[in-house]
């Protein structure tokens, strides 16, 4: 989850410097250099090209020039990579001539609104506060979030049932958004958090792309609902963080109270504290949201796939083997998360090169100068026609295995890798699998024949792709109670 916000404030500094004065730095062409992208006008590049349609954009250039590539936006030089192991090198760059830290911090204002103290809060996030959610969402120690997030998701569920055993027409924001946050920040937080924030969480997230260009009057409406949340946050941090840490935070998780001390101990502001827990909150719910909505709507539009995975689900149930992990789950569900992240992934590896320095692609050492960005486009690898069969269409049985294959599928590089890899990709995983398994245990969903007389998918927003696909659409089913 936290491994795509160098994306989001990659994509908001884009917008940045394309009202600055600054100019693209002046190198000399080494051997493998990448191609460039042409462009008709100096300092803004391709930027307008970019910026009518970013998912099109990026698709065009790797169909035209390649796994390597360099594209000038708005003062800014960018060397794209679009071959897996070209992307493992960024992640695993040895150098240390790659950084993330500027485009972070770039991140942690348009998420917070903070405006000083960044480069010390960069700091402890990263050598603090990270590391404690790194040990606390590991395999080995989620359990003190994943047992109290199950029991909230089983109850937020069964609430939907509100016709007394009627069909009922929902939105997908609230058959997966709203329990999710209500689970996950019970979870995390404990029972008195502000859960009528769900809104405001909203508002903050769609709105992101905008508070990142920094720009006045755009992306007032997520503007003040950051600053509710981060009021909301406060006042629940307030009674612990005026005693000291004499006052209890009822039922809050290790993660949380480990965080606040630690920022507690450092000094920093109220706010500031606040700050970092809407961090945290952010990276916790906001793309795996959209991975269950395209999962889901995947299944609504899709029949076959969603009486086939139902058919498989009840098969376990039957046999008493519920599963709550990857070994004990049904193939067919392992499979169709798989795809998901797969098909619905962005890209979600962006460094700044501090120093002249070389990327591995594909057996070439690609030079990067000083100055220039380089970002992995994962979704050219998720959609690359050499490996994977008709890769725009979504099949839920892709990942299955098969015997006429020589070699399985590549997983998807959906956390990203080396030192700024997801740490709450298995509790992410765990999440997608448990709403699926209880959802479709008590719910029949549907299609609103209104809404999906043509059993399509919703438009995809090409504005908003960071982290995940997005849609700027409503989509609406009918849930039916299992009797």
């Amino acid at each position: 989850m936290l491994d795509i916000l160098p994306l989001v404030a990659f994509i908001g500094l884009i917008f940045v410097v394309a009202y600055s004065q600054a100019r693209p730095s002046v190198y000399t062409a080494l051997p493998n250099s990448p191609t460039t992208v042409p462009y008709l006008f100096p300092w803004i590049g391709s930027f307008f090209s970019f910026n009518r349609d970013p998912l099109r954009f990026f698709q065009e250039c790797h169909q035209r020039y390649g796994h390597v590539y360099k594209v000038f936006l708005a003062g800014r030089i960018i060397v794209v990579i679009t071959h897996p192991n070209g992307i493992t090198s960024i992640t695993r760059d040895t150098t240390r001539n790659l950084t993330n830290k500027d485009i972070f911090i770039h991140m942690l204002q348009g998420i917070t609104g903070f405006s000083a103290n960044l480069d010390s809060i960069h700091e402890l996030l990263d050598h603090k506060i990270f590391p404690i959610t790194k040990m606390t969402l590991s395999p080995s120690s989620m359990l003190d979030i994943t047992e109290g997030l199950d029991k909230s998701l089983r109850r937020e569920l069964r609430g939907l049932d509100q016709n007394k055993g009627l069909p009922r027409v929902i939105q997908l924001s609230d058959l997966i958004g709203r329990p999710l946050y209500t689970a996950g920040c019970y979870a995390l937080f404990g029972s008195t958090f502000p859960f009528d924030t769900f809104s405001d969480f909203q508002a903050l997230d769609s709105n992101l792309p905008q508070l990142l260009t920094q720009l006045p009057f755009i992306g007032y409406r997520g503007a003040h609902a950051r600053d509710r949340l981060l009021s909301k946050i406060a006042d629940y941090i307030e009674g612990w963080w005026e005693s000291d840490g004499v006052e209890e935070i009822p039922e809050a998780s290790t993660t949380v109270m480990q965080s606040l001390t630690e920022l507690k101990a450092s000094q920093v502001s109220k706010r500031e504290a606040a700050g970092a827990l809407l961090l945290l909150l952010w990276g916790f719910h906001s793309n795996t949201w959209y991975m269950l909505f395209w999962l889901v709507t995947h299944l609504v539009v899709d029949d076959k796939a969603m009486a086939q995975l139902t058919q498989d689900l009840e098969a376990a149930r039957n046999h008493q083997s519920l599963p709550n992990n990857e070994s004990n789950s049904p193939p067919l569900l392992e499979s169709a998360i798989l795809e998901t992240l797969r098909w619905a992934t962005t890209s979600t590896t962006v460094r700044f090169a501090e120093d002249d320095t070389e990327i591995a692609v594909n057996g070439l050492r690609v030079p990067i100068n000083k100055g220039e960005y380089v970002m992995g486009d994962v979704r050219a690898v998720h959609h690359d026609l050499s490996t994977f069969e008709d890769p725009d269409q979504f099949r839920i049985g892709r990942y299955m295995t098969k015997e006429d294959r020589s070699a399985p599928l590549p997983k998807p590089m959906a956390w990203g890798g080396g030192k700024h890899m997801c740490v709450g990709r298995h509790v992410a995983v765990h999440v997608m699998r448990l709403f699926m398994l209880e959802c479709l245990r008590l719910y029949e969903i549907k299609a609103v024949a209104s809404g999906f007389e043509t059993r399509r998918l919703p438009r995809i927003s090409s504005r908003h792709f960071i982290g995940s696909l997005k849609t700027n659409e409503e989509v609406h089913v009918v849930i039916s109670p299992r009797h």
